[in-house]
């Protein structure tokens, strides 16, 4: 707890008034020294009070979207001895913060503050911080408490809707999508979560039931139809091209998958090579999780693993990488930044 200025000279005030009371004897001095220094007990008191035993438990959805604006609830109970004018400051990585102000918090009497927050940067966020200040009843103090409220959110990417996948692939990618929504194997390959445009009749109800969220029977010919997106994520320009990329990449799978496609996202990470294969939710939490670093392209440590004729989406500021893949065999569709998917 800190005093301060309006506290430093009331005390200061106080301490005069308590000399010229000692020198002159006056009553009046002695009752004006008496209320000076009860406003100095009170704010403090219920400054270093106000702050201090609060619970807090946080609700808040779990995978969200770069831009969204979503409703975060704060639930607060105390006991005792009520909280009066208490400032909440919540911090959650990933979120913008917001300040909120309590007039008075009950015992035995739960409350629940609801706020719009939007959503900053992507990523997978854990933590998160709930601070308390309070000013006392007076304003001549002040007191903080911290508080871990620790948090799990998922901020998927940005994406915008695309009408197509840029030239000059666009030819190949198409052809890829028209093969997926052809295929009708029998030979049971896996279960995976379901995507726009898949039979209600391949839904494995038992998968759907143990999840809670639709999941179908993949046969060995739809598996063969995913296109590949390719992400260049070694450090060749600024942070924000890169998220530039990033939302490229997440508005062409999401193009994709609504389609009817499945996707499969390769790039190099400093874990490991990073590759998935699934359909929107997967990739945008494999997105959601792409850095830069000073490591080799993926598309030379996973060369091998290519086929020779898939479709790729290549997403990179270094126009050379192009060639690098082309020289392969691969039909390439090139993506250098977000305004190309856009204006494609």
């Amino acid at each position: 707890m800190r005093p301060n200025r309006d506290a430093l000279v009331v005390a200061i005030l106080t301490g005069l008034l308590s000399f010229i009371a000692f020198n002159l004897q006056a009553g009046w001095v002695y009752a004006l020294v008496a209320l000076l220094s009860g406003l100095l007990a009170a704010g403090a008191l219920t400054a270093a009070v106000a702050p201090r035993g609060i619970n807090v438990a946080r609700v808040l959805p779990h995978e969200i979207c770069e831009g969204d604006r979503i409703a975060v609830t704060l639930e607060l109970r105390t006991s005792r001895w009520p909280r009066v004018f208490v400032v909440i400051h919540d911090h959650v990585p990933g979120l913008e913060h917001v300040a909120m102000f309590i007039p008075i918090l009950l015992p035995g009497r739960p409350r629940s503050l609801t706020y719009q927050t939007t959503a900053l940067r992507r990523g997978e966020h854990r933590g998160g911080e709930v601070t308390f200040r309070s000013h006392g009843l007076v304003g001549l103090f002040r007191a903080s408490r911290l508080v871990d409220a620790q948090a799990t959110v998922t901020i998927f990417p940005r994406y915008w809707p695309i009408k197509r996948v840029p030239s000059p692939g666009h030819d190949r990618v198409a052809t890829e999508i028209a093969q997926v929504r052809s295929r009708s194997g029998t030979e049971f390959h896996r279960v995976r979560e379901h995507r726009h445009g898949d039979d209600l009749r391949r839904v494995h109800w038992r998968s759907t039931a143990k999840r809670g969220r639709l999941i179908v029977r993949e046969f060995e010919d739809d598996a063969t139809g995913s296109v590949t997106l390719l992400l260049d994520t070694r450090i060749t320009g600024t942070d924000s091209g890169f998220e530039d990329l990033i939302r490229a990449a997440a508005s062409v799978a999401h193009h994709l998958t609504e389609s009817g496609a499945s996707v499969r996202i390769i790039a190099a990470q400093p874990h490991g090579v990073l590759d998935v294969d699934g359909g929107w939710r997967d990739a945008a939490h494999a997105l959601a999780t792409l850095s830069t670093h000073d490591l080799p392209p993926a598309f030379t440590v996973r060369a091998a693993d290519l086929a020779p004729d898939r479709a790729i989406v290549l997403f990179t500021s270094d126009v050379h990488a192009v060639d690098a893949v082309s020289r392969r065999g691969h039909p390439v569709v090139a993506v250098h930044s977000l305004a190309d998917v856009v204006a494609g």
